[in-house]
């Protein structure tokens, strides 16, 4: 692009309406023209593949013209230096039709193309390193080099290493057909063997000028940065500074060991004879003249320790090297993506991550800066450059840079995550991503043809790794088959239309089962649409010449206007089928019918801004079902009587059209289809459709009417798509719906555990206030639940009732795993009957979670919770009062130590000693520690449970005594009993609830309490409450199998 420094368009670019193109536009917004048939204003000269740097001849400045060469980078033959400036508007190189002076990658063939400009130098590929140019400069005549450079031009070759110069010779010329490929009048010759270098450009230097380059390695690595050649005759030349430090960060005090012994001098003799000056601590004096110094740093701070060194005939250079004292670099680290993340072509990825600092803390995104760089064979391409910030998108991953010699296979992205700190030191994580990849074959029949694949040149059968979703252009040439035959293309196997010679081919998720396979037959004569391209769009109402070109069997002898034949079918939106707009007609130059409105338009379509064949999988023009034309050519060569065809799938230019209400979510009629707001409507350029407010519908509870529109349009008016575009139309509420509420539960403080029971109340009111009746209102309760992290959420219903009030009871989770993003969901509807208008209330349930932490003595060992094995220690969360139970192997191996389980026991020191035991989940702790459940182990028989080999343990006596103890206080009871029987009564104790934590209410019911002397009954019922006061014993570990409700002080009471 060529544009004033103002940012105005030059009067004598070659695409303006001052220089003959009245179509031509400015693209200076989006980068392209809104008409694909305009050009650009903007554009000075086209065909180029990769333009990777220019550079201007200040030679020809002086004189007062414009010149300027361009290093494209190109494919897998040919490296190209293309000439810019004066008189050179409008030239067009040709790529990917032509590449360096042949055909698109040949390096034979190579006769000129009066459409095309022959590169001005351009060189081969090189087998075993390829090739890529890089940068240029002009030699200056005024910079005191050698007459030899003179007039020369420098480049930098980055895969074969080197920089080069070529001057012009015409002894070197050689064109085609004499010399194929031919070769271009320029003498080359190696100038320096610099690697890796990707800029040029001469400078001041010591009153001359010097050439400057930048190194720039694949890794990153220590040596990239700006060098200098310089030419100084017979003069001396400086030394080179150099320093090596065994480190560059520490705290206080620490002591840094410095190398100056790299440091060296290009004249010979003098790297022996040089001096060296320090200054470690930034103060402007010299701290030592030793070679390989030490200094010990005592302050704070950042420093540039400084070599000077000279070599004693005036010659001098210095450098620095950056110490932190008393500071250390951040920690950053990459979130999204993940490691071992993989990419398709066009995937979107984000970049998220996060550092700390010890120093500073975390760090904001501020001090993030990410890079990405793209892996190509054994060098990288900027991909993005450095970013600033977080949450940085990557939209569209991208494509191999080729295929050649499976680069596909060592080709990946590299992010780069850069935090500074506050004192300006950095550190660097670096992930790699890499692509999907498929194996693909491709092949021919007769085996042994040429085809290109992304413009790359193969011998069928070829095998090669592609990325899935990378879309390329594969071609069939006409050409001689290995019998010497003329051959062009009959079909694909991926079922394209006999006669066309190129495809797009898309790489699928799976490798295809059989070869994409090019069918050859005799050759036919060419037919060649030359009028439209594959950029070229329509509207409503258009009309264009259909004009081509056709060629001879052999490719080359050009066939009369009459040898050609023409038909236009027209697939309309959502359509199967076509209709014909242009029968098969002979002849060139042809005027089509204008294109007819749309049959419909298109809702929010999923891809984007990629309409028609752009948007399709292989072969499926239409996959967006926005309609297409398919213009088709056909040549008959009438001297062997043989035909071909050739089509051109035109796509329709695409408008966009948003539609939305106040507030958003109401219905609109658009062309006779209800559409729920926001929506996008996709169309024909030109096409003119209905759009209608529909009222009376309802939202969030309300009715609502339309108001007006955006445009000041009536209700249902017509819409012209001229260009993208909203509209939105108001509507006002009228009426309100019914509204219930819910008591019982306070939402977001009140909490439930397992196993409690509830009574919720309900009420429901007209639009104007009157109570609804109790069959109005209708309850429906569901548990959900889910994994660990929220998702995969499940739900079954617990209860569903018709009245004002509801009675339920809440289920235990379905596992513990799944207690942690449990909760209840409460729906209460209320309908009126008398309009049939209802809504809904929602109150969420939450429960009372505990942490539960499993743990084992030693820690490590395995224990099983609801039958699940668990290594601890694991801490779970529950819901309070929910039952899990709990078991342990007998024996388990660690470290070569074999343990035994011993005993349960909780934070409380409850101990249980059976290994299968149920657990209770008490309340939460003060603080919200976890509970903590341990089992003991240990090496050897339980001290508490012997086996039975010992005959009676002391567990067995004590139990023997204990039994004979509980069968005395039985006997005793039972004399007790029986006296209390005769005078006083009996009194049943029910407890209602045997699972209380202290602050809840319970009821102790005494049953039928019989007086024999009196022949009186009573029933009553007594409330107590669980005080903090009592001990509670929080329904953790129990000993036995019977359960008590609170304290035994209050059931002995």
């Amino acid at each position: 692009v060529r544009l004033d420094e103002d940012g105005n368009i030059p009067s004598d670019n070659p695409f303006t309406p001052a220089m003959g193109d009245k179509k031509a536009v400015r693209c200076n917004k989006t980068g392209m023209s809104e008409d694909a048939n305009a050009n650009c204003q903007e554009i000075y000269m086209t065909g180029f593949r990769n333009p990777f740097r220019f550079a201007m001849d200040p030679n020809a400045a002086k004189q007062g013209k414009t010149r300027f060469f361009v290093n494209d980078v190109g494919s897998n033959t040919w490296e190209m230096i293309k000439e810019g400036g004066d008189g050179m508007g409008g030239v067009n190189y040709g790529y990917p039709l032509r590449e360096g002076p042949c055909e698109g990658g040949q390096d034979t063939k190579c006769e000129p193309d009066d459409r095309y400009q022959v590169p001005t130098y351009s060189y081969h590929h090189v087998d075993e390193h390829g090739g890529a140019i890089t940068g240029g400069t002009f030699v200056p005549d005024d910079a005191g080099w050698p007459s030899s450079l003179s007039n020369s031009y420098l480049y930098a070759e980055y895969a074969i290493s080197g920089i080069y110069a070529i001057t012009p010779d015409e002894n070197e010329r050689c064109d085609y057909p004499k010399c194929d490929p031919p070769v271009p009048a320029y003498k080359q010759q190696a100038f320096s063997d610099k690697k890796k270098v990707v800029g040029l450009s001469f400078g001041p230097h010591k009153g001359k000028q010097a050439m400057y380059y930048i190194v720039h390695l694949p890794s990153g690595r220590d040596g990239e940065g700006i060098n200098r050649i310089s030419f100084s005759g017979s003069g001396n030349r400086d030394p080179k500074a150099s320093i090596e430090a065994s480190t560059t960060v520490g705290f206080l005090p620490f002591t840094v060991s410095f190398d100056g012994t790299k440091s060296f001098d290009p004249d010979d003799g003098d790297t022996d004879n040089l001096t060296y000056e320090w200054d470690f601590d930034d103060d402007g004096r010299v701290d030592s003249t030793d070679a390989k110094p030490s200094f010990e740093f005592t302050k704070a701070g950042v420093f540039n320790a400084k070599l000077t060194v000279r070599d004693g005939n005036g010659g001098s250079d210095s450098t620095t090297i950056r110490i932190d004292a008393d500071n250390s670099p951040p920690g950053p680290r990459i979130i999204s993506p993940f490691p071992g993340t993989s990419f398709a072509v066009g995937d979107k990825i984000v970049l998220r991550g996060e550092a700390f600092d010890a120093e500073d803390g975390q760090l904001p995104d501020s001090a993030l800066s990410w890079e990405v760089r793209q892996h190509h064979n054994n060098h990288y391409h900027p991909f993005l450059d450095p970013t600033t910030g977080n949450n940085i998108e990557i939209d569209p991953a991208p494509p191999p840079e080729d295929f050649f010699e499976y680069t596909t296979t060592r080709s990946y992205l590299a992010i780069h995550l850069t935090a500074t700190d506050s004192a300006g030191l950095s550190s660097t994580t670096v992930l790699e991503i890499h692509p999907r990849m498929v194996n693909l074959e491709f092949d021919s029949k007769p085996s042994g043809m040429t085809i290109l694949l992304n413009a790359e040149k193969f011998t069928t059968p070829v095998s090669l790794v592609g990325w899935e979703g990378h879309k390329f252009e594969i071609e069939a040439p006409v050409q001689k088959s290995p019998d010497g035959s003329m051959m062009s293309l009959k079909s694909w196997s991926e079922g394209m239309e006999t006669g066309v010679s190129t495809a797009d081919y898309t790489v699928p998720v799976d490798q295809p089962s059989q070869p994409i396979m090019a069918t050859f037959h005799a050759s036919r004569p060419v037919p060649v649409i030359k009028s439209i391209d594959s950029d070229f769009v329509f509207s409503v109402g258009d009309s264009f010449e259909l004009d081509g070109d056709a060629f001879a069997s052999d490719g080359v002898t050009r066939l009369s206007d009459s040898a050609l034949s023409w038909e236009v079918r027209l697939y309309n939106v959502d359509a199967d089928d076509y209709v014909t707009l242009l029968a098969p007609t002979k002849g060139n130059k042809l005027s089509m019918p204008t294109i007819p409105e749309p049959n419909s338009v298109v809702f929010n379509h999923a891809n984007g801004l990629k309409y028609g064949k752009d948007a399709a999988e292989y072969n499926s023009p239409d996959a967006a079902g926005l309609g297409y034309l398919e213009v088709i050519l056909s040549a008959t060569d009438e001297s062997s009587g043989k035909t071909d065809t050739t089509r051109l799938i035109v796509e329709p230019d695409i408008v966009e059209i948003s539609v939305d209400t106040v507030p958003s979510g109401i219905d609109l009629r658009v062309d006779n289809q209800m559409v729920t707001t926001p929506a996008i409507v996709s169309t024909w350029r030109d096409h003119s459709f209905n759009v209608k407010a529909v009222g009376g519908q309802f939202l969030n509870d309300k009715k609502y009417e339309w108001v007006q529109w955006s445009n000041g349009k009536s209700r249902s008016h017509k819409v012209k798509a001229r260009k993208d575009d909203s509209i939105v139309a108001e509507f006002e509420a009228v009426e309100s719906l019914p509204v219930p509420e819910i008591s019982g539960y306070r939402e977001g403080r009140d909490t439930f555990k397992a196993g409690e029971e509830f009574v919720l109340s309900g009420s429901g009111y007209t639009a104007h206030g009157k109570e609804l009746p109790y069959y109005a209102l209708s309850w429906t309760v569901r548990l959900y639940s889910g994994g660990m992290d929220g998702t995969d959420m499940t739900s079954r219903q617990i209860a569903k009732e018709k009245g004002r009030d509801l009675y339920f009871e809440i289920p235990a989770p379905e596992s513990f795993q799944e207690s942690e993003t449990g909760f209840i969901e409460v729906v209460l509807k209320a309908e009126d009957e008398r309009d049939g208008l209802s809504s809904t209330k929602t109150l969420i349930m939450q429960p009372s979670h505990v942490d539960v932490t499993l743990e084992s003595e030693p820690s490590g060992l395995f224990v099983m919770a609801n039958g699940e094995k668990i290594k601890t220690p694991t801490t779970i969360t529950t819901w309070q009062k929910q039952v899990i139970q709990l078991d342990s192997p007998w024996q388990q191996k660690k470290k070569g130590d074999i343990y035994t389980w011993w005993s349960w026991s909780d934070e409380e020191g409850n101990s249980v000693y059976k290994a299968d035991h149920s657990y209770i989940v008490p309340r939460p702790r003060n603080g919200g520690e976890p509970r903590v459940i341990t089992a003991t182990f240990g090496v050897g028989a339980s001290p508490y449970v012997q086996s039975a080999q010992d005959g009676s343990s002391s567990t067995t006596k004590i139990g023997i005594v204990v039994a004979a103890l509980v069968a005395v206080v039985l006997a005793i009871a039972l004399g007790a009993f029986l006296i209390y029987r005769k005078n006083k009564g009996i009194a049943i104790l029910d407890v209602s609830d045997n699972e209380r934590s202290v602050g809840d209410d319970f009821k102790v019911r005494s049953g039928a309490a019989v007086d024999v002397d009196r022949s009186h009954t009573t029933d009553d019922s007594h409330s107590y409450h669980n005080d903090e006061t009592f001990r509670d014993n929080e329904y953790g570990l129990q000993e036995s199998s019977s359960v008590s409700s609170g304290p035994s002080s209050i059931l002995s009471g």
